[in-house]
């Protein structure tokens, strides 16, 4: 049953009340989620992420700090929409200050979904879940980054504690931790046990309370340049990660920047106008 999909089937009058609620909810977005996400929000773009992401991948290649000390980290979280919790969506919106009529309306719609399983052609049952939202749902994109902006939250606490280092590419420029664009994760730490020890809590409780699993297989790990071979090994054993990245890819373009940057940046350009859905 692990690979079944289901497929999302609507009718007209849930359409038209999910696209009234997703027109509603898009208007407050930018107020709510953090920078550091910049999927489905008004003003923000992918290339944003693409543009930052290449820098620190740079750094930690080339310069001489970043290179000795710090190490990225991309995650891939296993079935997405499937997993969430429906108890968590509502805590969320309410600690976010959601009008109690709204939440209603909202985990109405998200709870009035149930399946039937097809047998030689014909809906055989009735299946009732308890968690997980509709794929091709205009609404899900939209609660998806609600929930991730929790996992922001937290490593925003992190960071304010010490408890993790975010790199800075510049001297007088801002320490990143993380970059999100909707369940595509990078994070941005020292090298060292207690950095990587406390990203593994945050991720734990992370899918403890929302159900968002981090599938290891899938995740990897970019060490900077400089990074002892033995540090590395310690991290990846902590982490439970050992797939290595920095030849893979983030958001559709290569992870580190071999051609010259300005070539880069106008092929990111080109692929903004030829895709208008990215902004």
């Amino acid at each position: 049953m692990m690979e079944f999909r289901p497929i999302a089937l609507y009718n007209v009058s849930y359409k038209i009340i999910s696209k009234i609620l997703v027109n509603r909810l898009k208007k407050h977005l930018s107020s709510i989620i953090s920078d550091n996400q910049t999927a489905f929000i008004r003003g923000r773009m992918i290339t944003d992420n693409n543009i930052i992401a290449h820098e620190v991948f740079h750094a930690l290649k080339a310069r001489k700090r970043q290179s000795k000390s710090y190490m990225a980290l991309k995650t891939d979280i296993t079935k997405a929409y499937d997993r969430l919790e429906w108890s968590f969506l509502k805590t969320t919106m309410e600690y976010m200050g959601f009008d109690d009529r709204w939440i209603q309306w909202i985990m109405t719609c998200v709870s009035s979904v149930s399946f039937s399983v097809l047998i030689n052609g014909s809906p055989q049952g009735s299946i009732t879940p308890e968690r997980g939202i509709r794929q091709g749902d205009p609404m899900s994109p939209y609660l998806f980054i609600l929930f991730a902006e929790v996992l922001s939250h937290m490593m925003k606490q992190a960071d304010l504690k010490r408890h993790l280092q975010g790199i800075r590419i510049s001297d007088q420029g801002p320490a990143i931790t993380h970059l999100l664009f909707a369940d595509d994760s990078l994070f941005f730490m020292l090298a060292n046990d207690k950095s990587c020890k406390t990203i593994r809590e945050i991720l734990s409780l992370y899918e403890k309370v929302s159900g968002q699993a981090v599938n290891l297989r899938k995740s990897s790990i970019s060490f900077g340049s400089r990074v002892k071979p033995q540090v590395k090994t310690r991290m990846r054993r902590i982490l439970g990660i050992h797939n290595e990245g920095g030849q893979g890819k983030y958001l559709g373009l290569p992870e580190e920047i071999k051609k010259k940057k300005a070539e880069m940046f106008q092929y990111i350009v080109e692929r903004v106008r030829s895709n208008p859905g990215m902004e």
